[in-house]
């Protein structure tokens, strides 16, 4: 999600990779589909288009293109700009605030809104046209749903609510100190109350360790005329009605929304193999399939689920599953609460933009090079990715001309140094004793924290790969400005018998050794390498 008054005003900051490998400047924002770019890069975040216009950002300030990317208002708000809402939309600038209204002009007709006044903290919602605010302090403290135009859908007062809305709905929670949610409220998306029996959200879905909160709240929304809600009592979910009686009784360990005809629920949880067993219900809770084991499931939605199948070994494979419960393609990506739909014939899948047969038609380096993919847009058919700027030409045929000779220079590179990128499904293949596994880490200290770069590597016996900055660069490693290196080397595992447990307590050691008594935050630091899968030599 997009947030204004602090995010985008941010400076760029330029990323220092290793001395063997391409250094990176800040991030720019810009739309792919299937076919490639389709908006060149920002140096801010792409709003939603609206009106035919869209936010975008050129220097340190916002304005406004067209649907081809065509500047149509310039880029002159140094302090933000929000959103079109039937011809007009609120600006602002830096220091002493200037909040306006223009039109699709630019041309001012109004001064802002009294909320604006207010300094209102403002962020995108998952439906195009309304935002949510944080507004005030203490007892005058607000939040709520406003439109671009800032007229209020919903507010509350105080500290005790957060917005989100899901689909056709807006739904008022509250946080418990247990990082849990109860539902307190739901709304029609004009504002009118709908629901006003509070419910639990349920815990966390099991193994899914990184799930946004507005992700896992949106799947408590209505959908078909179903919720997902949790019975504290028997510590189970089933599924309400708009009345809010039980629909489908509180039996299931877990459950997704009913996006299609079907939902996903988890009638058990095996913790000992991180093991889910699911099965599809139709809208009476009546079983349709039984599903094969996995470690996480997706959503069921447009005929597929994303499910990551454990192969033991801490190894897992993505797959598609159809609704009958068979495997219909092997397919990348990490465990995910729904699956982020295109269309119906278009998925993204971690950064990936996959068909429901299988076939990968992005992937991160062809036909364009990015980072992340950022947000989905089901209205425009775009998807809204994050690219390294030395990579994002002015243009979509500039762009695909350096992502196809960056992709030539860094497949050169691993040939030359014998190391290459691995997937998950290659990965559990190469076994002890022709391979080995151990990790390259680097460790950085800033201030009082401790990050580790980590990197997993196969070795076959007798060619073992000792230059940790060579396998870094290879990974894209990237360590962050104000990091200064503290230790690096490889990571054994000092028992083969139990291999994770091992290489997890020696690399607890090594962290330990960097320190010499030092005391520091850890922090986990593989998400600053692009790949954590590499083998030395190429595979026969």
């Amino acid at each position: 999600m997009t947030t204004f008054r602090l995010a985008w005003r941010c400076l760029p900051l330029l990323l220092t990779l290793l001395a063997a490998g391409p250094a990176r400047a800040a991030p720019v924002y810009g739309a792919i589909n299937a076919d490639g770019v389709r908006l060149s890069f920002y140096p801010h975040s792409l709003g939603y288009e609206a009106d035919g216009l869209r936010t975008a950002g050129q220097g340190h300030a916002m304005g406004y293109i067209n649907a081809v990317g065509q500047w149509v208002i310039p880029a002159t708000f140094t302090g933000g700009a929000l959103p079109f809402h039937n011809g007009r939309a609120i600006v602002w600038d830096a220091g002493p605030s200037n909040w306006r209204v223009i039109d699709t002009t630019g041309r001012r007709v109004a001064d802002a809104p009294e909320l604006s006044r207010r300094s209102p903290f403002i962020k995108y919602s998952a439906r195009p046209g309304l935002l949510t605010f944080d507004a005030g302090k203490g007892a005058e403290r607000v939040k709520g749903v406003i439109t671009p135009d800032m007229k209020v859908v919903v507010s509350a007062p105080g500290d005790g609510h957060d917005f989100v809305i899901s689909n056709d709905v807006i739904l008022d929670v509250t946080q418990r100190p247990s990082s849990r949610y109860d539902i307190l409220a739901v709304y029609a998306l004009d504002g009118r109350l709908l629901l006003d029996k509070p419910s639990a959200a349920g815990p966390r879905p099991p193994f899914n360790h990184f799930i946004d909160n507005d992700d896992l709240l949106a799947e408590r929304g209505f959908f078909r005329g179903l919720a997902v809600r949790y019975d504290e009592a028997a510590q189970r979910y089933g599924y309400i009605n708009e009345a809010g009686e039980w629909a489908i009784p509180p039996t299931f360990r877990d459950a997704r929304a009913f996006r299609d005809e079907v939902a996903l629920v988890v009638t058990d949880i095996n913790h000992r193999d991180n093991e889910l067993t699911g099965q599809l219900i139709d809208r009476q809770g009546r079983r349709v399939a039984k599903l094969p084991k996995a470690y996480c499931y997706a959503t069921a939605e447009n005929g597929r689920i994303h499910a990551r199948l454990n192969l033991g070994g801490e190894t897992y494979r993505g797959v598609w599953l159809n609704y009958e419960g068979d495997e219909v393609a092997t397919v990348p990506g990490p465990c995910e609460l729904r699956t982020r739909w295109v269309n119906p014939q278009l998925a993204v899948l971690g950064k990936a933009l996959v068909r429901p047969d299988g076939k990968v038609v992005q992937n991160g380096e062809q036909p364009v090079r990015y980072e992340s993919v950022k947000r989905v847009e089901p209205e425009t058919g775009l998807v809204i990715v994050t690219a390294d700027s030395q990579y994002a030409g002015s243009s979509p045929e500039e762009t695909q001309r350096l992502a196809a000779a960056r992709l030539a220079e860094r497949q050169a590179f691993e040939q030359q140094m014998q190391l290459r990128r691995m997937e998950m499904l290659w990965w559990h293949q190469l076994k002890e004793p022709q391979f080995h596994t151990y990790w390259a880490v680097r460790l950085y200290l800033k201030d009082d924290t401790l990050f580790s770069m980590t990197t997993h590597v196969k070795v076959r016996d007798g060619r073992g790969v000792q230059d940790v900055d060579l396998i870094a660069a290879t990974a894209d490693c990237r360590p962050q400005p104000g990091w200064k290196l503290v230790k690096k080397g490889l990571v054994h595992p000092s028992d083969r018998n139990d291999l994770a447990a091992s290489m997890f307590n020696d690399l607890a050691q090594f962290h330990y050794d960097a320190l010499k008594g030092q005391k520091a935050f850890v922090n986990d630091g593989d998400h600053y390498c692009d790949t954590v899968w590499l083998v030395d030599g190429p595979l026969k």
